[in-house]
């Protein structure tokens, strides 16, 4: 019996204390919104400051890439051996004019030659190639940096 006492003397007391606390006027709801005009017009004036400190922004164009540049070239044969795109090189200088290469691509000699700027040229050159003994020839596209 005596530990209920004690519990509802105990409860008694908190509710008390929590009433009693919650009643206290140690603060006044005008001050706080007194403070928030006040520092209204001071954030506005630091925005008005940094906008000023911004540097002004030119709109000119930035190359970020290189600028790609499409050229054509023709390719007569590829092969396996080394020798054979020699072969092939040499019995293709009797009949064309352009300087004539070949490069390791992928495992293959590639015999190519001309460099042109535009397709129709490309494949107007083409036509007189297959009609020299060379008909598997045929037009690569390469893109060289600028």
């Amino acid at each position: 019996m005596m530990r209920k006492n004690l519990l509802l003397l105990i409860c008694i007391s908190a509710v008390f204390v929590f009433f009693y606390s919650c009643n206290s006027t140690g603060y006044d709801i005008e001050d706080v919104e007194k403070a928030d005009t006040v520092t209204t017009p001071q954030r506005t004036e630091v925005k008005k400051e940094t906008e000023a400190l911004k540097p002004e922004i030119k709109e000119e164009p930035v190359e970020i890439l290189p600028k790609i540049k499409r050229k054509f070239t023709i390719q007569i044969g590829a092969f396996q051996s080394e020798s054979r795109a020699i072969e092939t090189m040499n019995k293709a200088h009797s009949l064309i004019s352009y300087e004539i290469y070949y490069k390791l691509f992928n495992g293959l000699y590639k015999v190519r030659f001309g460099e042109f700027d535009t397709l129709p040229e490309a494949l107007q050159v083409l036509e007189s190639i297959r009609n020299s003994g060379f008909g598997d020839s045929f037009v690569v596209e390469i893109k060289k940096n600028n």
